[in-house]
């Protein structure tokens, strides 16, 4: 509510990025429900079902699809009518309800394993999120502890791409939890991060930014 009345106090346009919808178990309201006239609400199957159904929905203003239909046939020309067909019958059949429910009972599951393997570690999440935020002890520093996984095998990302203000580089990494499909595999390379924390970064990486 505070956020929709600063954007309605300075009538301040919101394109809402609501694809994890589905996996929120408690049903959180969007924000474009309460600024439906300046407010693009945009959301999809693919998160919350099979990553295969890339069926997208964009929610538009009244009076603004004159604007917003040449964007969207220049950047994407049209959607597949046979992936629609099939996201239409799985909302009216309730499959959507039913591997939502699925979903969020494996990615809570990949928490828990995530909240075990770096206990003692700060994690910051959602019971049903794709991923988690670390946060690095002293003195590691995001693109140190980056690029010691890489060398063991294991990918993560800094902080870097999801940054507005590039000024300061927070010391955090972010882990994903269902890019892996097989769960040994999610565990093995939790471990490897574990343990790297519990080791001093390499003498060639410490160094002045």
């Amino acid at each position: 509510d505070v956020v929709a009345d600063i954007l309605l106090r300075h009538d301040v346009w919101l394109i809402e990025d609501d694809v994890h919808a589905l996996l929120e178990p408690e049903g959180l309201t969007p924000l474009t429900a309460r600024l439906p006239q300046q407010s693009f609400h945009v959301t999809s199957l693919t998160k919350a079902t099979v990553p295969g159904l890339r069926a997208g929905y964009l929610s538009v203003p009244r009076g603004q699809m004159h604007h917003t239909l040449p964007r969207l046939r220049a950047t994407s020309w049209m959607a597949t009518p046979l992936v629609f067909e099939i996201a239409d019958y799985w909302l009216a059949s309730g499959m959507v309800d039913t591997l939502a429910h699925e979903q969020r009972q494996l990615l809570a599951e990949r928490q828990a394993l995530a909240a075990r393997k770096l206990a003692g570690h700060a994690i910051e999440s959602r019971p049903s999120s794709l991923h988690i935020w670390l946060a690095l002890p002293e003195p590691w520093r995001a693109e140190e502890l980056q690029q010691q996984a890489r060398q063991e095998g294991v990918a993560i990302t800094t902080a870097q791409p999801f940054l507005v203000e590039q000024s300061a580089m927070p010391r955090r990494v972010r882990i994903s939890l269902g890019a892996e499909p097989d769960l040994a595999r999610l565990a093995s390379g939790l471990d490897v991060l574990s343990q790297l924390l519990g080791e001093a970064p390499p003498p060639m990486l410490e160094i002045a930014y």
